[in-house]
């Protein structure tokens, strides 16, 4: 104990020094702060060190209360004061004497000497350097996490020597299905599906092992390509700890360059590049179109080979790729170095210059030989067959002209679009009303979608207040074609621009003509300046035009004549309509004369015979009278029959309320218990007058037909009222027939001219032995 420890008149001095003398000089010279405490925590005795750390110029430590030395400690010492045995330990944020912030870790033991005195040992290790580095290694954890999540399209993975996730970071966790939360702490084969953790465990047992491995991975879970490199994870002394496995999501390069791979195959073409390191490279291909095994000293092309038409242009372009940068594009001829004939290349670049040095450069060369010569070949084509073109120009025409339509839209449309294609321009067919006073019809046809649609926006303006003025006395009344050529009327075509509004620098107007008849307009129009028309463009022009006033002039003959054909078809079904409807007067008053005609007559005279054979029966026995009875009874049914036969066939049917009922007492007339006829459907439709006698007529021939002929045990009929229709249909299972036309059938034929004056159809579908069906089809009268 010191001096001045032993100079201090309390009552705890003898204690405190018993204490100090137990703890001995572990705690005089240890190099960690020591205080220790009475029960008010004043500090009774203090170490070297703390003295050192917290004593505030010439006054001692002791006899001072706690918290006068340890500013920041408030929670500490209220911790302590409340401590009667065991160990307590904080951290503090403490002021030393210098004024420096330390982080100290506080400990206090109770001790307690044998006369019951309490004390309490405080020791105060200094850990500022150790939370510094903690804070540091925090930090620079989370740049390294920040820094794996920014790696686009990859994956930073670490694992101890159980594969075991010790982290996981980067983007392509949750793109490839993963979650990072769920992967760390977790042995790999946990989350990774069997198939995919095969393809990697022996990288990574490797990696443990200290070895390094690079390998592509083509991942079973998401279907993407990677970049793997894994590596062995180490400590301080160089002792493996883990592994680190890095992926980097190759799918998208790697499709890049199968596909370029792909168009190498397919193309001829080569590719060369530059960088600092590697100098020009140069693929095989390339070579192969150049003719060499080697491409050593060449830049970009190899010159020496270049032919000397084409030399200055390419120094010119290797001086500007090696000097400014930038992108551009070549074409220049060689000779090919193992063939030696002339092949074309395109070449097209682009560089990278920092202060006057080349950096980067990439090239590619296309051999275009067989292009060039195509071309060459289609010019000298084109110009050797520019008649026959329009030889087949105007054939396809004549095809399109010779082919049916249904109005002239189409041949016309055709010529329009065969023009603007020959032509390269736009096409305008304008067809005039036969006095030469309005528009019928305008066609726009043009290779660009966009101008074509320009062009018929102002066509509709100028076909609403259509006034032919200067283009009807050159054009319309005298049959001249109007062109823009400066040496063919001027003035003439400026008039047509000022008319029409039209804004484009070439025009060709020519009349479509027939038969010494202007019949409308044909214009080809061309807006680019430096492209004027030819002189030839005018004659095919003209020729077209002809061809448009043919097929126009063909199609108001064959609209002239279907019209007539049409009014004379109306007049014949208004003829038939009457000659039926003679026909049916002619049929009521004929049979309404029979009717009257039996039951005048002969009905009069069956009676009369069967009463007198009652007058004859009086007196008769035997035979004679069992005869007389037969007799009488035949009688009966030759009236029955007769007046069954006024009923049916020749009475006039009472159609005032609808055809149900007349239907109904005509399958009463014709069928009996035995043999009923069957009725479904509405028994009112919504006829008209003529359309519902005529429908009675034709239904009772056809259940005639089926009671008389057909020899049917079953008749049914079903009436059918669709929206805009109604349908009878009467079926019978009798004999049927082969045919229902031609000789033989001509109240068949009847029937149906009754149904298609009305506007309605007649089917009839019969076998034999199958028996018959009827459909019957009228329109609903409207309003009804």
């Amino acid at each position: 104990m010191t001096s001045s420890a032993r100079a201090l008149d309390r009552p705890s001095q003898v204690d405190a020094e018993q204490v100090a003398d137990l703890l001995g000089v572990g705690f005089s010279r240890s190099p960690i702060p020591a205080l220790l405490l009475d029960g008010d925590l004043t500090i009774t005795a203090a170490n070297r060190s703390a003295d050192v750390a917290f004593r505030s110029g010439p006054q001692s430590l002791l006899g001072r209360c706690l918290a006068d030395v340890l500013q920041g400690s408030a929670q500490f010492i209220r911790d302590a004061a409340g401590t009667s045995a065991g160990h307590l330990v904080q951290e503090l944020e403490l002021v030393t004497a210098s004024g420096a912030l330390v982080s100290a870790e506080a400990c206090a033991d109770a001790v307690v000497t044998a006369s019951g005195q309490r004390f309490l040992l405080m020791q105060l290790r200094d850990v500022t350097v150790i939370r510094c580095a903690e804070r540091a290694l925090a930090a620079s954890e989370l740049r390294y996490q920040q820094l794996a999540n920014s790696l686009p399209d990859s994956l930073v993975m670490m694992f101890d020597h159980n594969l075991r996730v010790q982290f996981a970071f980067g983007e392509a966790i949750a793109v490839n299905g993963y979650n990072m939360a769920a992967m760390t702490g977790r042995l790999v084969p946990e989350f990774a599906p069997a198939n995919a953790f095969a393809l990697v465990a022996e990288y990574y047992r490797g990696a443990l092992a200290g070895r390094n491995s690079d390998f592509e991975y083509l991942s079973p879970v998401s279907g993407r390509r990677f970049r793997v490199r894994v590596r062995p994870f180490t400590d301080p002394v160089g002792v493996v700890i883990g592994g680190l496995a890095l992926f980097e999501d190759v799918t998208d390069d790697r499709s890049r360059r199968s596909q370029l791979e792909q168009i190498h195959r397919l193309s001829r073409l080569g590719s060369c590049w530059y960088d600092l390191r590697a100098e020009w490279v140069f693929d095989e291909e390339l070579l192969g179109l150049w003719g060499l095994e080697s491409a050593v000293g060449v830049a970009l092309v190899p010159s020496d080979m270049i032919v000397p038409e084409d030399a200055t242009a390419v120094v010119a372009a290797h001086e500007r790729l090696r000097s400014m940068g930038g992108r551009g594009s070549l074409s220049y001829r060689l000779r090919h170095g193992m063939t030696g004939e002339i092949r074309h290349l395109q070449c097209t670049f682009e560089s990278t210059v920092e202060d006057g040095v080349l950096v980067t450069a990439t090239a590619t060369h296309l051999d275009v030989t067989e292009a060039v010569a195509t071309i060459e070949m289609a010019d000298l084509l084109r110009a050797e067959a520019g008649a026959d073109q329009r030889a087949i120009l105007l054939r396809r025409i004549s095809d399109e002209l010779a082919a049916a339509y249904s109005g002239p839209e189409g041949p016309l449309h055709s010529i329009a679009d065969l023009a603007a294609a020959d032509l390269n321009a736009a096409a305008v067919l304008r067809v005039l009303t036969p006095d030469l006073q309005a528009v019928e019809l305008d066609v726009t046809s043009h290779p660009d979608e966009h101008l074509r649609v320009a062009i018929a926006a102002a066509m509709t303006r100028s076909r609403q207040c259509f006034e032919p003025g200067p283009i009807r006395d050159e054009v319309i009344r005298q049959g001249r074609i109007v062109s823009s050529d400066p040496t063919i009327r001027p003035a003439n075509h400026s008039r047509f621009v000022n008319q029409t509004g039209w804004r484009f620098e070439h025009s060709i107007t020519a009349p479509m003509r027939h038969n010494g008849l202007v019949l409308g307009l044909f214009c080809v129009l061309r807006i680019e300046r430096a492209h004027p028309f030819e002189t030839g463009d005018q004659h095919l022009v003209q020729v077209l035009a002809d061809r448009a006033g043919s097929a126009i002039a063909e199609h108001r003959v064959r609209a002239d004549l279907e019209r007539a054909a049409a009014e004379r078809l109306q007049e014949l079904t208004e003829q038939q309509r009457e000659l039926l409807k003679e026909l049916a007067g002619m049929e009521i008053r004929e049979r309404s004369h029979m009717a009257e005609s039996i039951h005048d007559a002969p009905i009069q005279l069956i009676v009369a015979a069967a009463m007198r054979i009652d007058t004859l029966r009086l007196g008769r026995t035997g035979s004679d009278e069992a005869e007389l009875d037969r007799l009488a009874a035949l009688l009966e049914s030759s009236v029955d029959w007769l007046r069954n036969l006024i009923q049916v066939d020749l009475a006039a049917p009472d159609l005032t309320h609808g055809i149900g009922g007349a239907l109904r007492n005509l399958a009463d007339g014709l069928f009996d218990e035995a043999r009923p006829l069957q009725i479904v459907g509405p028994m009112n439709v919504n006829l008209s007058p003529p359309a519902t006698a005529a429908a009675y007529r034709i239904l009772r021939e056809a259940l005639t037909n089926a009671h008389k002929h057909a020899h049917a045990t079953n008749v049914s009929m079903r009436i059918d009222q669709l929206d805009s229709m109604v349908v009878f249909s009467v079926t019978d299972d009798g004999v049927g027939t082969a045919s229902t036309t031609g000789p033989g059938h001509l109240g068949m034929a009847t029937m149906r001219a009754r149904a298609e004056a009305e506007g309605g159809q007649l089917h009839i579908h019969s076998a034999p032995g199958a028996g018959m069906t009827t459909v019957l089809t009228l329109p609903i009268t409207a309003g009804l």
